[in-house]
């Protein structure tokens, strides 16, 4: 089957190259509430995964990597993602001969004993297991990193303004880690409040170990002023973001982080993945409200804006 290419134009890829960013991505095949701002319990890994493509394209630009093809989930059956249609793009950090991925891989295995003043990130259940800790803040906080995420990071904030404009920077950087081997999968969200039609925040995602994944309803960042919050268990994709490359997505998109993976240590930063925002300087962010969830649970007296997700049909 051959993909559909995509017509955009951007500096760095040109619409030739942009149209072999094709995802890795496996269907979400268990029966659940996907209702954005619900955890989901622990599931086994190993999903049903999708047939794998047949199409061979390859970037008209010397050197350039594609991303592992599979083909897509709900949204538009086979279909090649891009941020103006399913609000995610799998871009590579650099060329082939870059050594980025062996690159990123260090900067993680550094940066576990580096990182310290982890904090718990809300999962919607009460987990404390998915942490974060700071590395580099809008406000001019500083944390000590290796010189190696240095240059991950740098690579990353090149990408970002080469995808989004000379002026993009990258805000709130953090480290992620998993802690706890019973960790579920996080809650669906939005980055960004849905009622901010005109914020251009976007979520940046870089894998520093390898088995990063996200889980993601593409197509879920449009239309802005008729966004829907609950979905089908089968338009939610599993995208598996391999080291090397950043996965970068629109701050309306529904998604949410992965399980803790087969193997993870008790009380130790496991998976690591940078994460940031690729912002416009200057930019507000207008962050999705949490202050009214506890445990997954919305107080529709609170929250009337999420309290009208609840009314969407359930899958």
């Amino acid at each position: 089957m051959k993909f559909p290419g995509r017509t955009r134009s951007f500096s760095r890829w040109g619409a030739a190259a942009a149209s072999c960013a094709v995802l890795q991505a496996t269907r979400q095949t268990e029966l659940t509430d996907c209702t954005v701002g619900r955890a989901m319990a622990r599931l086994p890994r190993g999903g049903r995964h999708l047939p794998r493509s047949t199409s061979s394209k390859r970037a008209s630009r010397t050197g350039r990597r594609q991303a592992p093809e599979r083909q897509l989930g709900a949204f538009g059956g086979a279909a090649t993602w891009s941020l103006e249609g399913a609000g995610l793009e799998l871009l590579p950090l650099g060329a082939p001969d870059d050594g980025l991925a062996q690159l990123a891989l260090r900067a993680g295995q550094e940066m576990a004993q580096i990182a310290d003043r982890f904090r718990h990130i809300a999962n919607g259940d009460g987990s404390r297991g998915r942490r974060q800790s700071y590395l580099r803040m809008r406000h001019g906080q500083r944390a000590p990193m290796s010189m190696t995420a240095a240059e991950v990071l740098e690579a990353a904030e090149a990408l970002a303004r080469e995808r989004l404009g000379p002026r993009t920077v990258l805000n709130d950087c953090v480290v992620i880690g998993d802690f706890e081997p019973n960790l579920p999968r996080q809650e669906l969200h939005r980055d960004i409040r849905r009622e901010a039609v005109d914020s251009t925040t976007y979520g940046l995602l870089v894998p520093l170990s390898d088995g990063a994944r996200l889980h993601v309803v593409p197509g879920s960042h449009s239309p802005r002023d008729a966004l829907r919050g609950t979905f089908r268990h089968d338009e939610v994709v599993c995208v598996d973001v391999p080291p090397g490359w950043a996965a970068l997505w629109d701050g309306m998109v529904v998604h949410a982080g992965d399980a803790a993976a087969e193997g993870t240590t008790h009380n130790r930063p496991n998976r690591l993945r940078l994460h940031a925002y690729a912002e416009q300087p200057g930019q507000e962010r207008p962050f999705d409200d949490k202050a009214a969830r506890r445990g997954g649970t919305f107080f529709p007296d609170r929250d009337t804006d999420r309290a009208k997700l609840e009314l969407a049909r359930r899958s």
